[in-house]
């Protein structure tokens, strides 16, 4: 195996590795975990640190910013994670749902911040992006007016929280006219 080969290998195995404790400072900061994976960190600095100091020689410019690219990314990362766990320590935030979006639940709730999207997640968003289109389209034909379908589907997602609350993860939504205005109403399945 190349050189640039061996340093995108170990530079893939490193970004799995920030994937995967992303999940579990997620699990922290959400409240699903008493502990932050300060030692599991402390590991990963390490790696990265023996990234920085590639033993193979002299490395390329290609690879050399591949590297430091890489260098940067982690550093953001671990930033936020360290940042985010002296907010706790401190007393400046609390661990839970309400950990994202200050305050606001989403549809997503601690039991589904996962690494991997469930199909909870897949059903959800599809059911926001049918019905953000719909209004789009229903706002369009009865009034002219042209809403942006991202807009729409983001005010869904900041409100889901309340629905799940409401109706339950089984959810869908109804978009229909009402005196002469669109509305989009949840309703359990």
């Amino acid at each position: 195996m190349d050189e640039r080969s061996q340093v995108k290998s170990k530079i893939d195995s490193l970004s799995a590795q920030i994937e995967m404790m992303e999940n579990l400072f997620n699990r922290y900061f959400s409240g699903m975990d008493k502990l932050p994976p300060s030692k599991k960190l402390d590991s990963l600095k390490r790696d990265v640190m023996r990234l920085m100091d590639w033993p193979g020689g002299k490395l390329s410019p290609a690879d050399q910013f591949m590297i430091s690219s890489f260098v940067q990314k982690f550093t953001s990362y671990r930033m936020k994670w360290e940042k985010g766990v002296t907010d706790i320590e401190e007393g400046r935030k609390k661990p839970g749902s309400s950990w994202y979006g200050q305050g606001v639940t989403s549809c997503f709730s601690d039991k589904t911040i996962m690494f991997h999207k469930t199909s909870y997640e897949d059903r959800t968003n599809s059911e926001i992006d049918k019905a953000a289109k719909k209004f789009v389209e229903l706002s369009r034909e009865m009034s002219g007016k042209d809403y942006d379908v991202a807009a729409i589907k983001q005010t869904l997602k900041l409100k889901c929280g309340e629905i799940v609350s409401k109706y339950g993860e089984n959810f869908t939504f109804d978009v229909s006219i009402e005196n002469g205005k669109v509305k989009i109403k949840p309703q359990s399945t």
